[in-house]
C-alpha cells in the first residue's frame, strides 16, 4: 500500500531489489520476532519531510522504538530525531545525504553499535520494573 509499490519499482529498476525482502501480506508476530532478533540496527521511518514529524519529534511514539527498547537494537535514525534527548545515547544519527555512507560504514564495523547496546541495556529508562511502575502510576492518575 501506499509508496511501497512505488519503492520496489524502483529497487527493481536500478538492481537493488535482492537486497530487500518485501512482504505482499500480513508479517506474523513470530516472522517479524525472528528478523528484529537477526538484525543489527532498527530504523524509524521519521524524516523531517513526513507528515505529522514535528509530532512524532516531541509527542508520539513510533513502533520501532518499542522494538529497537525491547530487541536492545540500536536505532538509525534522521539528525533531527538522534539529537533529542530521549534517543541522543541510544542512536546513530544520520542526514539524508550520508544515509548510504553511514550504512556501509556500519557494515564494514559493527562496534559503534555496541556502546550503544550497552546503553539501552544500562538506561534505566527502559527497564521493565520501571516502565511497568511508570505505567501503573499513569493508569491510577487517570482512574482518580
Amino acid at each position: 500500500r501506499g509508496e511501497g509499490p512505488t519503492l520496489r519499482k524502483e529497487l527493481e529498476a536500478i538492481g537493488l531489489s535482492s537486497q530487500f525482502i518485501f512482504f505482499d501480506a500480513y508479517v506474523s508476530a513470530a516472522d517479524m520476532a525472528s528478523y528484529m532478533a537477526s538484525s543489527d540496527v532498527i530504523l524509524p521511518l521519521m524524516h523531517p519531510s513526513m507528515p505529522y514529524f514535528d509530532l512524532f519529534s516531541k509527542y508520539k511514539i513510533s513502533g520501532s522504538f518499542n522494538w529497537a527498547y525491547g530487541y536492545k537494537k540500536p536505532m538509525l535514525m534522521h539528525k533531527d530525531v538522534a539529537k533529542l534527548k530521549t534517543f541522543k545515547n541510544v542512536s546513530i544519527s544520520y542526514d539524508i545525504e550520508n544515509l548510504v555512507k553511514t550504512i556501509n560504514r556500519l557494515s564494514e564495523n559493527l562496534a559503534p553499535l555496541a556502546r550503544i547496546t550497552q546503553n539501552i541495556t544500562t538506561d534505566p529508562r527502559f527497564d521493565f520494573d520501571q516502565q511497568m511502575l511508570s505505567y501503573d502510576q499513569f493508569i491510577q492518575k487517570a482512574i482518580r
